[in-house]
């Protein structure tokens, strides 16, 4: 122990869990021997064995206290602020989620924001697990094998997958321990009372208070490592997906499927698979069920065997539909969601245009078709949430039809339970496979995104060949290539294309010297932007040879359509760089943003919105040549990017950037320059041209080809005079640009913490918000059904007290069948209300509300002016549509439905476990005291941190951006710091959803310790007080099922409060977003305005305030 104790001292952060767990099992076992010992002591000399051995047992509790003490204040070097109390816990402070209770103590008090959070577990960091697990994902060890990425995570975190089946094994042993402990307690109660032992009272006492607290902490350690376990898979494939996009073709980055792989399908994993170890360990309480059952009543144990067989039939049945119909489901989901994104960033051309009406119709449309191909999944899960109960509501009946003539007090209640340990865990098994198979088609649907093609870089030069031998983005020849002075790049018998079919260009062999200006013409389509992305690599078909020098390791580049991130004007041309001030006004006077930049009222700080919106094509343009020009870089790239701006800021552009005395000549940089410009082509060094058939036409210097009398001649460009083209371009800076600019940044987030309080105690105007987009006969069957199952559920316990009173009397009133025939309307009752709940909340309900709410909001997007775009950040407005819109379809109604059930059965359930002493019931308003003080404390904390989740899944902009950007980030050599920078945003958003995963479980936990009181109370008054043995069967009976139903009641209406927040938000964005259609601007003029008018000359300058 001391060995043990030392270098876990030294190893690890947190005090030894296997010598903690070691003396509290030690300690547990030796005080029952302790009572044993006392009990059974008769003379002096037993006494004073049992007096030292008790003495033993207080010194290993003194070493449990000594040894769970935290040694945080005694590790160097170890910053609180930086580390979570999760990693310094103990055995105990992690059983109990002590660790916790900061937590809850910030959210009571105030109002949370993502710095108060616990900062991540270090071992739950992306970057680490990818780092340790990432090369199990690759494609070449994907495949296309079955479930082969399932599989691989299952390797790569076998540890973290392995840790919950210990404590899931000891779950079920106390739950088994359950009918042991009612069959003793009532055949105790059965005995006259002077024949019944009070010692044997007391340990009924003792045994009660160690299974349901037993059960307590086994509980709180399962979910706690399978929380661990599934947040770190969320880790890990969100690394996956994005690293993956960083590598993958161009072609093959698509928006919608990543975006819906990244958001949609890997919660979707989460959930499916959260259940995953209750397969088998359900599989195995039921073999023990069933033998257990079949000592009690003998043959008649085969009845519920033989409906649990029906019921499995069923479900593979049903789990054929559930693959097939998930797939259809997700696909709508990935097409709306990537159409609406798209629609986002592209708002100012749909307005213009006029396409936003026709738009908003085929979203909305696709929106229905969507909630179609969910409704048809999610009867699948009704049918199947059918099944699950089928078993605990019909096992019983056919049960006692068979074992009618054994039946007795003790064989009915400890039958139930038995039955019980049978029926719960199959309908449990039943409702997660549905669940667990869409979870497995998810997976398969991220494994198809990782197993697709890496981008193969074909281009040649030592520096790439370097990066291919550790990079699997760069499958490269590995022939040496002798780099020379000149050329800087050269292409010999080059084909390129995206199409395998159908090449864009052929034949192609180039000579670009280095330090030079090249420009490239062509009719238009004639593959001048494909010969672009070939110089960067970014080419699917290729052919030939493509030489880069190796100074080249990275290229400044200009899309055609620029890309710019949803970020400040300073933010986009510097990008990953460091800033420098005096290279930052060195480009911005070179392509003439200086006087833009002051017209602005944040200067350089001004966000430009999504895809650029909040600028001009022209300034979108010089933007992203800014950026080119700031990187340090060799070799520039520039596909067209003089075709957006006006005749007189091109000319300044080409001259300080392009011209002999330009900006990139002084640097003695490599350009390449495809422009339709042709007026440039005497500055030119070389020239390029192409023609409409993909085939070089001509080359050479301006002086030559316009010897050729070809194609270049036939443009008629005259060389104009030196004279008249010289400038003095020197770049000066003009004093006061780094101070004249505001600093001030114009972004905006989805919340303001500080002025919403509502965040902490709630805002019930959300639920008649939401309940106005229902159908009001939905509710009320809703409301009717919930009633019918609690009291048909609860009142057939209560009958099977009187039916096994009537049993056991000399002279029965009635028949068994008479009994068994309302015991089996009862059970049947109760199936039927929940299939129709079930039914009317995820067909009818869902179908309703989910098409209102996206109209409402779609309508708001379409109708919101353009300076909402310019503020708002993409992510925040694709969330609504993607994650929040996920929470109306799903957890939202789920929640609800299963509040509403499970409030009428934990209501009937308590008047169940009150019939066993008068004075339980007593107690009832105490607890219900306690427990409003748990949930008001709990939903103080979850309420914000489910918010906080809500928000910090708004990063995704900056997936979109990299899915937009790809070729600019592999371009600029960004990859490395883009990915980083997704590590963070993923870490950032992994912390509000662990810790609410976690402070959920820290309520289930608290639950069970208040059923384990209960327990307690009623084993204590049916042994000292004598009550009714009937109904203490009843209460224990219901009791078994009463802890986790009443902690379910709670974690679901926190379920509804916090899903309520994306209503919230939806809710929110409609009130706060203005129309840009106001009254009074809906009248058209008549035909014949205008009568009169006239032209003028006018020069409009316009801000946006």
């Amino acid at each position: 122990m001391l060995l043990l104790s030392s270098l876990e001292h030294t190893k690890s952060p947190r005090p030894s869990i296997f010598l903690n767990a070691y003396l509290f099992i030690a300690t547990l076992l030796d005080i029952s021997q302790t009572r044993t010992i006392w009990l059974a002591s008769s003379n002096h000399d037993e006494l004073n064995y049992a007096s030292i051995f008790t003495v033993g047992v207080a010194i290993r509790a003194l070493l449990i206290v000594l040894e769970s003490q935290s040694k945080s204040r005694w590790i160097l070097q170890w910053e609180k602020g930086a580390h979570s109390p999760e990693e310094t816990a103990g055995l105990y402070g992690l059983g109990a989620y002590f660790w916790l209770n900061k937590l809850f103590l910030r959210g009571y008090r105030g109002v949370l924001t993502i710095d108060d959070l616990f900062p991540l577990d270090h071992n739950i960091a992306s970057a680490k697990l990818y780092a340790e697990a990432g090369h199990n994902l690759e494609a070449t060890k994907l495949g296309k094998r079955q479930h082969g990425l399932a599989k691989a995570v299952m390797k790569a975190l076998a540890v973290s997958f392995l840790l919950p089946v210990g404590p899931r094994i000891a779950f079920g042993a106390f739950q088994l321990c359950q009918p042991f402990l009612i069959e003793t307690l009532l055949g105790y109660l059965e005995q006259p009372v002077e024949m019944s032992p009070k010692n044997i009272g007391y340990g009924l006492i003792g045994a009660g208070l160690l299974i349901y607290v037993g059960m307590a902490v086994s509980s709180a350690f399962y979910w706690y490592f399978q929380e661990r376990a599934m947040y770190m898979t969320r880790g890990l494939l969100a690394a996956a997906v994005y690293r993956k996009t960083t590598e993958a073709r161009i072609s093959a980055a698509d928006d919608s499927a990543a975006l819906t792989l990244m958001s949609a399908d890997i919660e979707r994993v989460l959930v499916g698979c959260l259940e995953m170890h209750e397969f088998w360990a359900n599989m195995v309480e039921v073999v023990f069920a069933c033998w257990l059952l079949s000592r009690k009543i003998g043959v008649a144990f085969t009845a519920p065997v033989i409906i649990v067989g029906v019921c499995v039939v069923c479900s593979f049945f049903l789990a054929k539909l559930t693959g097939p119909r998930q797939k259809a489901w997700m696909e709508r989901i990935q097409k709306r969601v990537g159409l609406t994104t798209n629609m986002i960033t592209q708002m100012k051309h749909l307005k213009i245009s006029g396409l936003s009406a026709p738009v908003e119709e085929s979203i909305q449309a696709m929106r229905v078709d969507e909630l179609g191909a969910g409704a048809r999944f999610r009867i699948v899960q009704v049918y199947a949430a059918a099944v699950g109960y089928t078993p605990l509501c019909l096992s019983p009946v056919v049960t006692f039809a068979f074992a009618s003539r054994t039946l007795d007090v003790t064989t009915i209640f400890t039958s139930i339970s038995y039955i019980l340990l049978l029926a719960n865990p199959l309908g449990s098994l039943f409702q997660h496979i549905p669940s667990f198979l869409a979870a497995l088609t998810c997976l398969n649907r991220i494994q198809t995104f990782l197993a697709q093609d890496y981008r193969t870089d074909f281009r040649e030069s030592e520096i790439l060949m370097d990066r291919s031998a550790s990079s699997p983005t760069s499958k490269l020849s590995s022939e040496s290539v002798e780099v020379h002075a000149d050329p800087g790049l050269e292409i010999t018998d080059g084909k390129f294309g995206w199409d395998n079919d159908k090449t864009a260009l052929h034949d192609i062999d180039i000579r670009i010297p280095h330090s030079s200006l090249t420009i490239v013409i062509g009719p238009v389509a004639s593959g001048k932007s494909t010969l672009c992305k070939a110089l960067l690599g970014e080419v699917p078909v290729f052919g030939g040879k493509l030489h880069v020098a190796s100074r080249f390791r990275k290229i400044g580049y200009c899309d055609q359509t620029p890309y710019l991130s949803n970020a400040t004007i300073r933010e986009n041309i510097i990008g990953f760089d460091a800033f420098n001030q005096e290279r930052f006004d060195e480009v911005v006077e070179a392509t003439v943003l200086r006087q833009d930049l002051e017209l602005l009222p944040q200067g350089d700080e001004t966000n430009v919105g999504s895809n650029g919106i909040s600028l001009s094509g022209g300034q979108k343009q010089r933007v992203s040549m800014a950026r080119a020009l700031y990187t340090d870089s060799k070799l520039l790239v520039f596909d067209d990017i003089l075709s957006g701006l006006d005749a007189d800021t091109e000319e300044q552009v080409f001259r300080r950037v392009f011209s002999p005395d330009g900006l990139l000549r002084r640097r003695g940089a490599t350009v390449v320059l495809c422009t339709h410009s042709i007026r440039h082509l005497p500055s030119a060094d070389h020239i390029v041209a192409l023609g409409s058939d993909g085939r070089i036409v001509e080359q050479g210097t301006f002086q030559e080809l316009m010897k050729n009398d070809m194609y270049v001649n036939s443009l008629g460009v005259q060389e104009c005079d030196a004279a008249s083209s010289k400038e003095d371009l020197a770049v000066q800076e003009k004093p006061g640009l780094s101070t004249t600019l505001k600093m001030t940044p114009n972004k905006v987030t989805a919340f303001s913490p500080e002025a919403d309080k509502t965040r902490a105690t709630g805002d019930f105007t959300i639920y008649r918000y939401y309940l106005a987009r229902l159908n009001l006969f939905g509710v009320i069957v809703l409301i009717m059904a919930g009633f019918g199952w609690g009291f048909c559920i609860n009142f057939s316990t209560i009958w099977l007290k009187f039916w096994s009173e009537d049993v056991a009397s000399p002279q029965p009133q009635r028949s068994n069948a008479f009994y068994n025939g309302l015991y089996a309307l009862f059970q049947l009752g109760a199936l039927m209300s929940l299939f129709l709940s079930a039914l009317v909340v995820f067909t009818s309900m869902i179908t309703i509300s989910g098409a209102r709410l996206h109209l409402e909001t779609l309508r708001t997007v379409i109708n919101a002016p353009l300076k909402f775009f310019t503020t708002t950040d993409t992510g925040i407005v694709t969330n609504l549509f993607s994650q929040d819109m996920t929470l109306v379809d799903g957890q939202l109604p789920m929640a609800l439905v299963n509040l509403i059930l499970y409030i009428f059965n934990c209501l009937g359930m308590a008047a169940v476990v009150a019939t066993a002493s008068p004075y339980l019931a007593v107690a009832y308003p105490f607890l219900a005291v306690v427990l409003y003080g748990i949930q008001k404390f709990y939903l103080r904390t979850s309420r914000q941190i489910r918010l906080l989740d809500l928000e910090a899944k708004s990063p995704l902009s900056h997936f979109i951006d990299t899915i937009k950007g790809l070729a600019t980030y592999r371009a600029f050599g960004w990859v490395p710091e883009s990915v980083k920078k997704n590590d963070i945003l993923l870490d950032t958003s992994q912390r509000p959803a662990y810790l609410l995963a976690m402070i959920q479980r820290w309520l289930a936990f608290t639950l069970q310790i208040v059923v384990a009181v209960l327990a307690v109370a009623v084993i204590t008054l049916s042994t000292q007080m004598r009550t009714n043995t009937a109904f203490t069967g009843a209460s224990l009976v219901t009791l078994m099922i009463f802890g986790e139903a009443f902690s379910y009641i709670i974690r679901f209406y926190t379920m509804l409060e916090t899903s309520i927040g994306a209503v919230s938000r939806l809710k929110a964005f409609g009130e706060t977003v203005r129309s840009e259609n106001r009254e009074g601007e809906d009248l058209l003029p008549g035909e014949e305005w205008p009568a009169t008018g006239d032209t003028n000359k006018t020069v409009v300058l316009y801000l946006q305030s």
